[in-house]
């Protein structure tokens, strides 16, 4: 979320309860400041079809110090190789809850 920057990303779009939002708040660590749910417009593949949704965004007070830790190059989709800097919680050291210590090893 840093106005200015990024390209467009491939993803999916899910309609959901408002109960499963408050869940996917919780999964997310919306309350902890790790992940920011904020309003964005997509566009469908087939069509162009503008449609508003929401999407979690990484938290205004890491974000820009991720983004630049990782040469300031952002994802346009969330693959394998990206899913391997993940490290366990049980695996940190001194099993750390800050977030940028879950994204990067």
């Amino acid at each position: 979320n840093l106005p200015g920057s990024g390209q467009r990303v491939k993803g999916e779009v899910y309609a959901v309860s408002d109960e499963a939002v408050i869940r996917l708040d919780e999964f997310e660590g919306v309350r902890n400041g790790y992940y920011e749910r904020i309003p964005v417009v997509v566009v469908t593949e087939e069509g162009g079809e503008k449609v508003e949704a929401e999407g979690y965004f990484g938290h205004r007070s890491f974000g820009e110090k991720l983004w630049k830790m990782k040469g300031e190059i952002g994802l346009m989709e969330y693959g394998e190789s990206d899913a391997k800097e993940y490290v366990r919680k049980e695996d940190r050291p001194g099993c750390k809850n800050s977030i940028l210590d879950f994204v990067i090893p």
